[in-house]
């Protein structure tokens, strides 16, 4: 029996690589041959998957800026004449930074910098994965650190770096284009348009603004309206609500750019397909299984399994209610679930019957800790009953 092991990360738990061992770990003893394919979107984990998957050449920067205007070393990959830049390593935050999750107040201007760094070492075939990002600010500080000046409404140099809360006073961008011979590929974690932002920056809000969430989000807006304006991208243009409407600044920097799916991109560059057709058997996961799926790495997972009458497993650490509802002792089979059987899932494998059973304490850096020691065990109980 061939299983094809093809997981998403968990979240903070698990990232993609650390997952597809962890399934594999709890699949010993199966009379089975084991391929493990990370997946990721382009987003959280991008330089994991790109790393351990592709054995790129890992560099590192320093004195990067990152979201909140701290020095700090940045990870990128290099590859013959290409340059992998990650969205994620220059301005993620984490949970215990919530402090910090004020987008009025970061920045993307790290993100130019390793560009700038990379087309100063030669590269002129550019990969910027874009996800996870904790900024709203347009890419005005990517193009600032990468040469771009700006302008107040009352004719003054604007300084860098650009946050969120100077969008809105953007009068003009000067910019000599210094980048033709550089072909920029956006690899986006998800096609938001820049008029469905509202509803994606209050995600990126944390609960230490509670308070002043409704002004964070207006201020936000009126940036955004007044970038449109000047730069005269559509709100409606494909991926310009991405990673905080990065794409405007991109725009203003770079000629030869192109976009697309991070999940469809992992999935042709990882020759997704041509693994579901050596396999009897496909398992993929992430943290939660909602009616989010769509677009999303194990998304297309499910879909190329499904063309390929191939049978597939998800593996979560929770599922929504609607699925919820027909769980029982941490296994669900699709004749079991309507919403299953549409997904393509044959069999769903979730811990949230025993964390439901036994919940996790502590602080957030605890229960993280908690997830990874047990999680292991229960997936090998679960595995034994589904092979049953």
């Amino acid at each position: 029996m061939n299983i094809l092991i093809a997981s998403d990360s968990f979240k903070d738990v698990y990232n993609p690589v650390e997952a597809c061992d962890i399934i594999a770990g709890a699949l010993s003893g199966i009379q089975a041959k084991l391929v493990k394919l990370p997946m990721c979107d382009g987003g959280e984990y991008a330089y994991e998957v790109l790393r351990d998957s592709f054995h790129y050449e890992e560099r590192v920067l320093e004195g990067v800026l990152n979201a909140y205007g701290k020095q700090m070393q940045v990870r990128y990959l290099v590859n013959g004449s290409e340059a992998h830049v990650i969205s994620s390593e220059v301005v993620r935050l984490y949970p215990h930074e919530d402090a910090y999750k004020n987008p009025l107040l970061l920045t993307d201007y790290g993100i130019g910098q390793i560009i700038n760094e990379v087309i100063r070492e030669g590269y002129t075939k550019i990969q910027l994965y874009l996800g996870g990002t904790s900024t709203v600010c347009a890419g005005m500080g990517m193009a600032q650190a990468l040469g771009a000046r700006f302008f107040s409404y009352s004719n003054e140099i604007m300084p860098a770096p650009i946050r969120g809360k100077d969008l809105k006073n953007i009068k003009r961008i000067e910019y000599e284009p210094q980048n033709n011979a550089v072909t920029l590929s956006v690899i986006v974690d998800g096609n938001a348009k820049a008029y469905e932002m509202e509803g994606i920056t209050n995600l990126k809000i944390g609960k230490t603004f509670n308070v002043e969430r409704r002004e964070i989000l207006k201020t936000c807006n009126e940036g955004i309206r007044n970038i449109i304006n000047v730069t005269g991208v559509s709100e409606n243009q494909d991926f310009s609500g991405a990673a905080g409407g990065i794409l405007f600044g991109i725009e203003q920097c770079f000629r030869n750019v192109s976009y697309c799916l991070g999940s469809d991109y992992f999935a042709q560059k990882l020759r997704l397909e041509d693994a579901v057709q050596s396999s009897d058997l496909v398992i993929t996961g992430e943290g939660r299984l909602d009616n989010t799926a769509c677009g999303k790495a194990p998304s297309v997972v499910m879909n190329i399994a499904k063309k390929n009458r191939v049978p597939l497993w998800f593996v979560c650490g929770q599922v929504s209610k609607e699925i919820a509802d027909s769980l029982k002792e941490g296994i669900i089979n699709d004749s079991q679930s309507i919403v299953l059987k549409n997904m393509g899932i044959s069999k769903l494998f979730t811990c949230q019957t025993y964390y439901d059973q036994h919940p996790v304490e502590g602080g957030y850096e605890q229960q993280i800790k908690t997830y990874r020691e047990k999680t292991p065990r229960i997936l090998k109980d679960l595995f034994i009953r589904g092979f049953e």
